[in-house]
Parts: structure tokens; sequence; C-alpha cells
């Protein structure tokens, strides 16, 4: 009988024998592995009648023994066995047709079976595992097959209704005892069939037994019992019905309704085939990677420190080594570790590096480990929150610094990513790209971050029992006027003080414009009015006006606030008057101007000071406004004096005798030294969280120098002028005391004038409540108050407080437990004592909005309050109600 071998899964026909009825023991399937039993070629056609296709209780072993198995379409050759004596011949095996015909129907007897069988490569292994032990003794040995075994997949036969019989215990069948016949049988893997005629011995016809061997049950299903006439699925016990397509899997003896029946279909084990199938399956499920003998180690190369001259440093660990480039990061296998290969990757992929020495490379590997250091943060700047908080960040600093907001991508990230990529390596760098950083993403970021401190300033201002204000108004580069609000207030246990806002009035700078623009930004954020206990401005009439002033109207809405006038702005006038040393501050000017206002002058006289060798080379302009100026300029003038004349003689200008004249010099060394004097005071009085007490404190302690240094004049004592000392030393003639002595009798009154009362008075036991005595000294309070302030004087506990703690956070800490002497002492301390803030606000706005960046109105507000308030922004808050996006 011919076998031809298949696929794994091969579909096949199942036939019921028309002329043989259900109840009939002669109605038989035949099936095989790969051909329908009914295919005939055409060269055997006629060999095959239909009474032999009818015959009931025949078998198709004829059929079969014409069917040769061919691969590829070649003629299996006929080859003589131990019978041939006989006068019996071999039967050719056709040619394998890749259609054939399609079972006869009802009509239509002889009409070919048509079903599309594919050829697949045969893997010898697979069908020798596969193959069952008894079909494999079967085989004869032919004497010129030395070295190859002979092989064939089984061959077996359904005979009656309900059982298949396996190849090893074939079913007993009554059929007539025709002669021996050939048989051809397929070698697999071999190519071109061969056919091993043996004489097979017809079995006599018996009658069909009832009782057949079965197949063990297969799980999960029990066997079904069996019902005559029919041919069930293995799998799931179906009915296969007449004309069925079946599924056999190779090597079985097995019918499958369905590939889901075959795939979910579990073999059962027998001890004589179970062993090797598992073996060969295991063979062929193992993956190729892994390695057949686990006893044998693999071949690992070593990494060799000399390596990096190709720039390739360990990425892997000391067992497993692996090579990384240190230029671009990339890692490549361990069997990659040779020095051809990684010189082949530095010319190919880093031509620009070839040659470069050792140290180059060290110097990157040094870099790449710093990377690995940094992993984690370089991760998270991956991340899109992340470069959006970075971007805040950025945004941050740039208004901090009042530089345009284009420098953030023109500058801040080009350098950022110069210093990564150097740094810490090239991925850093790229990533610090997706950073947002253009113009108007910087503008919108400083916008969001003051309107969050907005809100963060008005809650702490809303939760403070009191708060005093500080404003001025003054005009930007573009002649608008702006009014700045700064705000102290008690929070946290200490005082804080921050920029309340910044608008532009829309029109006059009246006190009406003022207040209103004050009074709306109260009513927009809920403020109350009275709440404020103090209120700090210059001594300008639409501030000071008597019924219609800011102040005035400020007092009628908050009945507990005090107005200040601002202790820089009462020094600067008091010390304005000059008497008989005017003439010496115009000629300073007037030659100031002269050399500074011309261009050919100014330079001439730069050159002039290097050839000479002194200190400076240029002299200072004045200015009116500032209050430093006066002093500053005229001790420059002063160090420059002999460079000055030299100047004025060269170019013969009318002001040159003025600097011959000694007198006309030392009242110049007088006016320096004074205004060093009031400039001194003037510092002392600047600066943040002042209070009434410390500038009360130095104001009273300049008034009373000022008294004893008229009296040292008087008795032609100069020491305490150092500059003058010297010129009088110098020439001993000159004598001035008289003027100096005038002078300072008339900045000790104006001084008096500008500072009439004393704010200390009553109030000493805020400085220091543990030495104030209440009965003996004017304390100002209210009997209750005295009790308490008795209290606080003898409590020990208190007293360390007090050594520790600035005066506001001390009194704010008594306040739970004295509320009432707390309170009052708190609206002491919360008054501003100058407009410092504001003036330092606008000096901030004459950075941040200049000529070239006039256009700055929108945002004018919002960077102010980013770059002067102390308050940080929330930016996780406003992260999360912001979308991540990244730059493109």
């Amino acid at each position: 009988m011919a076998v031809r071998p298949i696929q794994a899964v091969t579909p096949i026909q199942l036939e019921w024998n028309e002329d043989s009825g259900s109840d009939s023991s002669g109605s038989e399937l035949s099936s095989y592995t790969g051909l329908d039993p009914d295919y005939s070629s055409p060269q055997n056609a006629s060999s095959s009648s239909d009474e032999d296709l009818k015959r009931p209780g025949t078998s198709l072993s004829e059929d079969e023994d014409q069917q040769g198995a061919s691969d590829g379409g070649v003629q299996n050759q006929a080859e003589e066995t131990e019978d041939s004596e006989q006068g019996e011949t071999s039967i050719t095996a056709p040619v394998e047709d890749r259609n054939p015909p399609t079972p006869p129907s009802d009509n239509i007897k002889d009409e070919p079976i048509d079903d599309n069988i594919k050829d697949e490569p045969i893997d010898e292994g697979f069908d020798a595992a596969l193959l069952p032990q008894s079909s494999i003794k079967q085989i004869k040995e032919e004497p010129d097959q030395q070295e190859e075994e002979l092989k064939i997949s089984s061959v077996y036969s359904v005979r009656g209704a309900t059982t298949l019989a396996s190849p090893s215990t074939p079913a007993a069948v009554p059929i007539p005892a025709p002669a021996p016949t050939q048989t051809a049988i397929f070698i697999p893997g071999r190519g071109a069939g061969l056919q091993a005629i043996s004489s097979l011995p017809m079995r006599p016809p018996v009658p069909i037994t009832t009782s057949l061997p079965t197949l063990a049950p297969m799980p999960p299903r029990p066997p079904q019992p069996p019902v005559p006439g029919s041919v069930r699925c293995s799998g799931c016990s179906k009915v296969l019905l007449k004309g069925q397509t079946a599924i056999q899997r190779k090597g079985s003896t097995q019918l499958f309704c369905s590939t889901v029946c075959l795939m979910g279909h579990v073999p059962p084990a027998t001890k004589c085939d179970s062993a090797p199938y598992a073996n060969t399956m295991e063979k062929y499920l193992k993956r190729k990677n892994e390695d057949d003998n686990p006893t044998k180690s693999k071949f690992m190369r070593k990494y060799n420190p000399d390596f990096i001259k190709y720039g390739f440093v360990n990425g892997g660990s000391a067992a497993v080594p692996r090579a990384k480039c240190v230029e671009c990061g990339l890692t490549l296998s361990n069997e990659a570790l040779k020095p051809s290969k990684l010189q082949r990757h530095l010319e190919s992929k880093h031509p620009t590096l070839v040659g470069k020495p050792v140290e180059f490379f060290k110097r990157k590997e040094d870099g790449l480990q710093m990377e690995k250091k940094s992993i984690s943060i370089v991760s998270l700047t991956g991340n899109s929150k992340c470069t959006l908080k970075a971007s805040y960040l950025v945004a941050r600093r740039v208004a901090q610094s009042k530089k345009a907001f284009t420098i953030a991508k023109e500058l801040v990230l080009p350098s950022a990513v110069d210093m990564c990529h150097e740094m810490i390596g090239e991925a850093a760098a790229k990533r610090l790209l997706t950073i947002p950083l253009s113009n108007d993403t910087v503008s919108h970021r400083i916008v969001d971050m003051a309107s969050d401190i907005q809100q963060q300033l008005i809650e702490r201002v809303k939760s403070s029992p009191f708060f005093s204000l500080q404003l001025d108004e003054s005009t930007d580069v573009t002649n608008a006027t702006l009014l700045l609000v700064f705000v102290r207030y008690c929070w946290d246990n200490s005082l804080h003080e921050d920029i309340l806002f910044c608008r532009e009035l829309p029109t006059q700078t009246t006190a009406q414009e003022c207040f209103r623009c004050m009074d709306n930004y109260f009513s927009e954020n809920g403020m109350d009015w009275q709440n404020c206990v103090g209120v700090c401005s210059d001594g300008a009439a639409s501030m000071t006006g008597k019924h219609h002033g800011v102040i005035r109207q400020i007092l009628d809405r908050a009945p507990e606030a005090k107005w200040t006038h601002c202790f820089l702005r009462r020094e600067s006038l008091a010390a304005k008057k000059m008497s008989e040393f005017h003439e010496v501050i115009d000629v300073s000017v007037k030659t100031i101007n002269l050399i500074k206002n011309n261009a050919v002058n100014s330079r001439s006289f730069a050159e002039l000071c290097k050839d000479m060798e002194a200190d400076h080379i240029q002299l200072l302009n004045h200015s009116e406004v500032r209050w430093l100026s006066r002093g500053l300029l005229l001790n420059r003038l002063f160090e420059l004096r002999n460079e000055v004349f030299s100047f004025l003689t060269e170019k013969k200008y009318t002001l040159a005798h003025h600097f011959a004249n000694t007198k006309f010099t030392a009242k110049l060394a007088y006016l320096c030294d004074i205004f060093s004097l009031l400039n001194q005071l003037n510092i002392s009085l600047q600066g943040r969280t002042s209070n009434i007490f410390v500038v009360a404190n130095k104001v009273k302690a300049f008034k009373r120098k000022l008294a004893l240094w008229t009296k040292r004049t008087q008795e032609k004592r100069m020491d305490m002028f150092p500059l003058l000392s010297d010129i009088l030393e110098e020439f001993p003639h000159v004598n001035i005391s008289d003027s100096v002595s005038q002078h300072l009798s008339q900045l000790a009154e104006k001084f008096d004038d500008y500072f009439p009362e004393d704010p200390r008075e009553g109030h000493m036991w805020i400085l220091d409540p543990f030495s104030v005595d209440p009965t003996a000294n004017d304390v100002a309070l209210p009997s209750h108050l005295e009790s308490q302030l008795l209290e606080v004087s003898t409590d020990s506990t208190l007293k360390l407080q007090w050594g520790k703690l600035d005066l506001g956070s001390f009194w704010i800490a008594v306040s739970k437990e004295y509320p009432c002497l707390a309170l009052r002492a708190v609206k002491q301390l919360l008054p501003f004592t100058t407009t410092y803030l504001c003036e330092s606000g606008f000096s901030i706005v004459a950075t941040t909005k200049t000529k070239a960046r006039n256009r700055l109105r929108a945002t004018l507000e919002a960077t102010l309050r980013v770059s002067l308030s102390p308050i940080p922004p929330r930016l996780d808050l406003i992260l999360s109600q912001k979308q991540a996006q990244v730059s493109h």
C-alpha cells in the first residue's frame, strides 16, 4: 500500500459507500494521510472499473497502490521484490496531480474530486518522531540502502461503522483473497519516491466483529458509546456527516471536525511512544538561543581598558561586559568587543573623532559617568510636566533679572544646552530643547505666577488684623503716570512687606484719581479700609492736601490710620539750604556740565586723566531727584580738582580761576565732608522692615551731632571734617570757620523744623518692655494695659524670647497671652517710615521699561510683582491647571 506524506494537519474527505446501506457491515471508510481514496491518475484510470469502486466489502488498496509517493511530480520507479519470480509486475505510481478530482455525487458517478492539497517541506526528524514504533518494524531493510534507515508514515484504514483501526492492529474485513500485490512505500525526506516491493499477504475474509479495540478515552470528555454507521470527532465526539471534511494530525489515527478540536486535544501518552514523542517535541519547541548542554559555558569576551582609544567603555557588568560608545551612548553586544569592530564604529559613525587623544575620550567617559549619576534627573526632564515647570522657573528668573523676555530663548536656553552637552551628555542637552521659552510663552508664565502671588498676598492681608500702606507716583519713559503701592502686614508670627499693586493713572495725577485707583483695587479684592493703621508718602500737595488730598480721604475711611511723612524726603529737604556755600555748588555743577555735555571735552578730559595717572577718568552728573547725587559728585570733583584745573586752563575757560583759589578749594572740601555725613544718614534710613524707633534714634543722633559740630567749629576745631582738615593744614592762612559754623547752625534749625516731634515719646515700653517702669515713666497706656505691661516685664520666659526675636515677632508672640497690649504695640510698629520701597520700585520700572521696551504695559505690573515680591509662586498648583506642551 503506497503512502504519501503530507503536512501536519490535513483535511480529508469522508465518503460512505453508496451501495451499502447503513445496516450493512460492508460499509467502510478508507483514508490515509494526504490523498483521497477515490483518487486515480489519468494514466491508470482504465485499470479501475466502476465495479471495483462500488464492490461492497472491498478495500481501496489497489487504488492506493497505484498512487506513488512522489514529491515534486517525479514518477516512482518499480523495484523487484522477493516475489518477482512468480511473474508479478510492479505497478508504477502515477505523477501526483495538484488538483485531484472531486468525489462522485449521486448523479455523476465518475466525476473526479477537487481537493487542493498544499505541499510543504518535509522535516525528517519531525516525521521520525511522530512515526509509531509498530509501523517502523514492518519496513523491510533493502540491501542497497546501507547507510540510511527506511522510514514510512503510518498506514491505516478505518473499517466498520464506528471504530478506527491502527496499523499495528488491523481490523478483520471480509475480502476475497486476491493474488499478492506489490506495494510502493515512500521514504520521508529522500526527495524522490522509492518503492520497497514486498509481498504483503492479504487477510482472509472474516466477518466484522462488533468488539474492536478502541482507543483510550481522551480528556476532558469521556468516549461516547459507539453508534452504528457513524464516525465521531476525537475532540468533541461530534458525528461526522457524509461528505464532511475531517482533519487528521500526522502520525495519528484520530479524526477531528475542525482545527479548534485539533489544537485543543491532548494526545494520550502511552508507554511505548510518550517519552520519544515528548523528547522530540521539546527539541523543536526549544528556543534557538537556549543551550542544549547546560553544563557548557558560553564564550564571553573580556573588556580591555585599551578600548578607550576607540571611544568605548564597559557598558555592561564585570560578568557580561559590553562596549558603550562615549560619544553617542550606543551599547554594543559582547561579541563586538573586538578592536576591528570598535574601530569600524568610530570611523563610520564618528569620523571627526578619529585620531583624537586618549585624554579626550577619558574626559567623555567622565561626562558619561556624571550622566549615569543624574539619570533620574534626566528622565524627569523628559516628562512634559517637568518641561512645563522648567519653563516657569526660567520665566521667573527672567522677570527677576529685569531683562527682555526674548533672552530666555536667545541666551538662556542655548547656554544651558551647551553646558549640559559638555558636562552631562548629548541626551540631556537634547531634552532641554523641549522646554518652551518663546517671548509670548515667558510673558504668559510671568502673568500666571503674578496672579498666583497676588492671590496669596490678598489672603494674607485679609487674615492680618492690621496693615499699613506706602504709596508714591511717578512717570516712566513713555510719560505714563504710575501709582505704586506697598503694604506691610502680619503673617506667620512676623511682619512682612510686599508690593500691593502698580497701576497706570488714566489722565491727571490729582488726588481724586489716585484715591479712586486705590479704592477700586480694595473693592475688587474685598479689602477693608478699617484695618489700615498707617500711610506713608511724600509731601506733595496732591498727597497732603487738607481737604481733598489722598491722605485726607484715606484717613476719613480709616480712623485709626496715621500719616507719616517720608524721613528720607525730610532729610533731603533739610539739607538743601546752603547759604554761603551755594556759589560753590553752582560752580561745581557748571564745570561738570561743561566737560560732560561736550563729547570732545569728555574724551579729552579722559585722556588727560590717563596721562596724569588719576584714580578716575570721568566726572559724575548731578541729579536733583537722587538723594546721594550731590555728595557723590562733589567728592569726585574734589578728587580730580588738579586734572580739572589743567583741562580748564588748557581750554582757556574762565572757570579755571575758581580751582586756583585755595578758599574755594577749602569750601569744596567742607561740602564733600558734610554731604558725606548726610549720605551716611540717608543710607541708614533706607532699607526694609524699618520702624519708627529705628529712624527716630538715627535722626535724633544726627541732630545732636550737628550741635556738637557747631560748638567745635566755633572753637576752630575741624578734625570731624577730614578733607577740610587736610586743606587747612596745607594752607593755614585759609579761614572758613565762621562760614562752616553758620551753615551747621542753619542745618540744625532745618532738621528741627522737619523733625519737630519725637515719635518715641510715650512708646518706649514697646522698644524694651523689661526696662520701663510704668509707675515712674509716662507710658501713655490705660490702667488695665499698664497692669498687663507689669506682668510682661516680670515674665522671665518672655524675656528669653525678647532676646532671640525681632521686635515685631516678639509682640506678635505676646499677643497670644496679652492680646490688647500686643496689638497696641503692633499698631506702632506697622506704619512705614520712608518710601524706600516705592523709590526702589520705580528704579526697577526704569530698568524694565526702557526705550527698547516702551510697549511693555500689559505685563508691567506682573513683572514687577514677580521680581519684587518675596512670596514664591505655587508652581504645583499652577501646573495642575495647565496642559503640558513641549517645544517643537
